[in-house]
C-alpha cells in the first residue's frame, strides 16, 4: 500500500475561527512560559533572602522540650560577645548530626561573633591535632578564640540516663548540648583563668570528675602538687585543695602551707565603700600629722577617710589620659611625714601600680587602692585591689554590682587581719569567738560598726553570681561607643578613653572629652534637650573648701582642672539596648553636625 503524502499548497485554508483558536493557544503558551519564569526567579530571590535571616526567625523549634531553644542566659552571653568565636564541627560529609548542626545554627544565629564550620577528618585528617583533639569522638566541637581552645566532646553533648537500665535492659539519651557549649564558650573568652592546687602524697581522695568538669569550665584548672618534690606552694596557686588526706602531713608539709596561707589575704565586706577607706586609713596606723598622697581627680570619700584619722592631705596632679594619678609626680611629693600613697582607678582602669609599688617600697610607705570602680578589672592579670596593701570597693547603687549602700575591704597585709576584724566588730574579737578560737569575745581596742546586714549582703551574692553576664553587658556597651565615636575623635572632634596595655576594664562609664569647659556645657545642654543624660563628674577637690583646709597641691595643676572640664560621660548600665546605644550616638553625632 502506498500512501501519498498531500501537498501542503492544495490544502484548504483554515477558516477564521480556526486562526483565532490558534492565536489564543499560542498566547496561552507563552504566558505560562513566562508566568513559570517569573515563579522560578521568585523562588530563587525567596531562597536568597530567607539564607540571609538568621536562623532563629526561620527555623521553628517543634521539639519535645524544645532542646533547640536557647535560655536567656545563653542568648546574653551570646549576645554581649565582643570577640569571634569559632566552632570546629569534626563529621565525615553525609553523617552530620542533625540535632548538633540545628544548635550550632541557633547559635550563630544569636551572634555574628559566633560562627561554625564543618570539618570533614577525612579531608583534614591532620585538623584536630593542633588543638589536642585527635582522640575527640565523631561529632565532637572545637570552640576557638584567638589562641584559645576547647573541645567539646559529642558524650558531653549527650547524657545517657541508665536508671531503669537494670529493670527494663534499656537507657535514654537526651540532648543537652546548650550547656556544653556555652560552658565551653565561656572558657574560651574568659580572660583570666584560676589554677586550683590539689595536694598529693597523703592518700588523698580523688576528686569526682563532675567536679573538676565545673571548674573546668568555669575556667579553674585543677594541678596536682606534692610538697615532696616541690619546698613551696606555686604562686600562682588561686586555692590550695587538700581533700581528705589518709597520712599525717609532715613539719615541713605544714610550713609550707602555713607560708601559703600566711600570704594570702582577707575581704571584708563593709557598709559602705568609704567605710572601707576609713578601715583602711586606720589600719595604716595614720596619726594626726601625717601626709596621705592622693590625685585631686577623685570623689571625696577617697580624701575624707584620710581626713578623719588626722591626716594632711598631699594632691598631686593627674595623667590625661586615664585621669589617673600621674606616678611621676608621686615622688617629688614625698616627705618626712608621708604615710600612705592613695591611688584611685578611675572608669575601672588601672593606675601604673608597677611604678608606684616601686615608689612604696622604696620609701616603706603603705599604698591603698580606691577601687570602688574597680570591681572585674585588672592590671596585668591582677585583680585591682589586691596590688596594694588595702583595696577599697564600692558596692553603691551607681557602681557595677550593687547591695544598695555597701562596700568591702581586701586586705593584702596577713599582720593586719585580726586587727581589722576587731575593727568592725566595734572594737571587740567576736570574730575570733565565732571561728571557735576563743571561749568569749570581749572588748580588746578601738572599732567601729562596719559590719552590712544579712540582707544586704544577699542581694549583693545574687548579682555576683552574674558577674561575668553583667561585665560582658557593660563591656559591650562601652566598646560600641568606642567603635561608632571612633570618627568623630579621629576628625579631633572629641577625645574618647584611653586603656593602657596590660589593663583590663570593667566597663563601668564611658567618657568623651570635648574642647573646653564651654563646649561641653553646651554638648550636655544639647543631649539633655534631645532626651539623653549626661553629666560631668568630679570637681578637683585640692580647689574645694574642705580641699584648701585639709590639703595642699604639690607641683603644678597642668591637667587635674583644664581635663575634668573638658570630661561628661554617656549613658551606660546593664541592660542598655542596641537601640538606646545607637540613639546616644546619632545625638552625640547630630551635635557635631550643627552649623
Amino acid at each position: 500500500m502506498n500512501f501519498k503524502k498531500k501537498n501542503a499548497a492544495n490544502a484548504p485554508a483554515p477558516n477564521q475561527a480556526q486562526q483565532a483558536a490558534r492565536r489564543r493557544s499560542l498566547r496561552g503558551g507563552a504566558y505560562a512560559s513566562v508566568l513559570a519564569v517569573v515563579v522560578l526567579v521568585l523562588v530563587i530571590l525567596l531562597n536568597l533572602v530567607v539564607g540571609a535571616v538568621p536562623t532563629k526567625f526561620t527555623q521553628f523549634d517543634i521539639s519535645t522540650g524544645k532542646m533547640f531553644t536557647l535560655s536567656d542566659t545563653t542568648k546574653t552571653m551570646l549576645q554581649g560577645l565582643n570577640t569571634d568565636v569559632t566552632a570546629y564541627y569534626l563529621a565525615e560529609t553525609g553523617n552530620e548530626d542533625s540535632n548538633i548542626t540545628r544548635i550550632l545554627d541557633r547559635y550563630a544565629g544569636e551572634s555574628s561573633h559566633f560562627t561554625w564550620q564543618q570539618r570533614d577528618p577525612a579531608l583534614y585528617p591532620t585538623f584536630a591535632q593542633q588543638y589536642d583533639a585527635q582522640n575527640a569522638s565523631s561529632s565532637s566541637v572545637i570552640l576557638v578564640c584567638g589562641d584559645n581552645h576547647t573541645v567539646v566532646d559529642y558524650n558531653d553533648m549527650y547524657t545517657a540516663d541508665y536508671s531503669s537500665y537494670y529493670t527494663t535492659g534499656s537507657y535514654t539519651m537526651s540532648f543537652s548540648a546548650e550547656n556544653a557549649l556555652s560552658s565551653g564558650i565561656a572558657k574560651v573568652t574568659r580572660e583570666n583563668s584560676y589554677v586550683l592546687y590539689q595536694l598529693t602524697g597523703h592518700g588523698e581522695a580523688s576528686l569526682e570528675s563532675d567536679f573538676t568538669e565545673t571548674l573546668d569550665n568555669s575556667g579553674v584548672t585543677v594541678q596536682d602538687l606534692n610538697l615532696l618534690t616541690n619546698d613551696t606552694v606555686p604562686e600562682d596557686a588561686a586555692a590550695l585543695l587538700i581533700n581528705d588526706p589518709q597520712a599525717d602531713l609532715s613539719t615541713l608539709d605544714a610550713a609550707a602551707i602555713k607560708t601559703y596561707l600566711e600570704n594570702g589575704g582577707k575581704v571584708l565586706l563593709t557598709t559602705s565603700g568609704t567605710t572601707a577607706l576609713e578601715m583602711a586609713a586606720l589600719l595604716c596606723g595614720i596619726q594626726p600629722g601625717d601626709e596621705v598622697i592622693l590625685p585631686s581627680y577623685t570623689f571625696s570619700s577617697t580624701a575624707t577617710a584620710f581626713v578623719l584619722a588626722g591626716a594632711k592631705l598631699v594632691f598631686v596632679d593627674i595623667r590625661p589620659d586615664t585621669m589617673n594619678i600621674d606616678e611621676a609626680k608621686i615622688e617629688p611629693a614625698i616627705t618626712e611625714k608621708t604615710k600612705v600613697i592613695c591611688v584611685m582607678h578611675y572608669a575601672g582602669v588601672a593606675c601604673d601600680m608597677d611604678t608606684i609599688m616601686q615608689i612604696a617600697r622604696r620609701h616603706n610607705l603603705k599604698v591603698v587602692e580606691d577601687a570602688a570602680q574597680g570591681v572585674m578589672a585588672s592590671y596585668k592579670g591582677r585583680a585591682l585591689g589586691t596590688i596594694g596593701d588595702f583595696g577599697c570597693y564600692s558596692f553603691h547603687e551607681t557602681k557595677n554590682f550593687s547591695m544598695g549602700e555597701g562596700g568591702a575591704l581586701v586586705i593584702n597585709d596577713p599582720e593586719t587581719v585580726t586587727k581589722a576584724e576587731i575593727l568592725r566588730e566595734k572594737g571587740t574579737n567576736r570574730a575570733s569567738f565565732l571561728r571557735g578560737q576563743v571561749d568569749k569575745y570581749t572588748w580588746v581596742s578601738y572599732g567601729s560598726s562596719y559590719l552590712p546586714s544579712d540582707l544586704n549582703a544577699a542581694y549583693l551574692w545574687a548579682q555576683l553570681e552574674q558577674a561575668d553576664t553583667i561585665n560582658t553587658d557593660r563591656t559591650h556597651s562601652w566598646d560600641y561607643y568606642a567603635q561608632e565615636l571612633a570618627p568623630l575623635a579621629e576628625a579631633g572632634l572629641l577625645e574618647l578613653p584611653t586603656v593602657p596595655e596590660g589593663c583590663v576594664h570593667n566597663g563601668h562609664l564611658f567618657y568623651v572629652k570635648l574642647r573646653d569647659l564651654e563646649q561641653r556645657t553646651a554638648f550636655i545642654a544639647y543631649l539633655k534637650a534631645h532626651g539623653v543624660a549626661s553629666s560631668f563628674h568630679y570637681v578637683p577637690l585640692h580647689s574645694a573648701p574642705a580641699g584648701i583646709q585639709y590639703g595642699r597641691f604639690a607641683g603644678v595643676d597642668e591637667y587635674t582642672t583644664k581635663e575634668s572640664n573638658r570630661l561628661t560621660r554617656l549613658p551606660l548600665y546593664y541592660g542598655l539596648t542596641e537601640a538606646d546605644r545607637a540613639a546616644v550616638v546619632q545625638v552625640v553625632k547630630d551635635f557635631f553636625a550643627q552649623k
